[in-house]
């Protein structure tokens, strides 16, 4: 679909163009002069067809920390531009900022620049987009990159802008924050208890076996550090 349409001078007689101007100079001046090249869909109304709210139906959960995301598949960045521009009225262009092996994964940054342009490649609007992923196999690394900094620079154009606003957390909606509780056992109470009553450390290392002993890793860390800053305390 395009959205530019250029009206052209018709072709000039060279041979006639003297006995032309003689007779209508000022017709044949207004004739010469090039035409503008004419938006005919006004970037309002683009941003309005972009900016529609990307369907429930579509929404993807995503697991990151201890917090529950919702975002959205990066083929509707692409399917909304075709539809809307047109499939020769945009074109990307990208920048490969990092890239590096860590610890046996992929780790990739790259610059994503959307360029909006008729099939002229006249450009008429450039947004650009900051992207990173961090995968097994380098592809996946790569395309990941490219898909965030893509849906990045697309928000400018209003796709997924929704999920922008307070209630958001950058393009993925913050659907609920994970609150675990450790369910700490009474005997984890009172070996707590001890730690704070012991008096030197022999009495304090006579509880160490007891402390790596407790179940449950998060209770065990939270024993384990309050037992070395006993062990510090007592020692001076």
């Amino acid at each position: 679909m395009h959205w530019w349409h250029v009206e052209k001078m018709p072709p000039i007689d060279n041979n006639n163009m003297t006995q032309e101007v003689e007779q209508k100079p000022a017709e044949q001046a207004r004739e010469a002069k090039p035409k503008p090249t004419k938006v005919t869909k006004p970037f309002e109304k683009i941003y309005k067809e972009m900016s529609a709210e990307i369907p429930k139906e579509h929404y993807i959960l995503i697991e990151r920390d201890d917090v529950t995301l919702t975002g959205y598949p990066g083929q509707i960045v692409l399917d909304r531009l075709n539809e809307i521009i047109g499939l020769d009225g945009w074109y990307t262009d990208e920048k490969i900022l990092y890239q590096e092996l860590v610890g046996g994964n992929w780790v990739v940054a790259m610059l994503v620049k959307l360029v909006i342009s008729n099939p002229k490649d006249d450009k008429v609007a450039i947004r650009h987009g900051y992207g990173a992923q961090y995968a097994t196999r380098v592809e996946d690394a790569f395309g990941g990159a490219f898909t965030n900094g893509l849906k990045r620079a697309a928000r400018q154009l209003g796709i997924g802008k929704e999920l922008y606003y307070t209630k958001y957390d950058e393009d993925i909606q913050t659907a609920k924050v994970k609150e675990e509780k450790e369910n700490i056992p009474e005997e984890a109470i009172a070996l707590e208890e001890k730690l704070n009553k012991a008096e030197n450390v022999e009495q304090l290392m006579s509880l160490e076996a007891k402390v790596k002993a407790v179940n449950g890793v998060a209770v065990q860390k939270v024993l384990l550090k309050k037992f070395n800053n006993r062990k510090i305390e007592l020692s001076k």
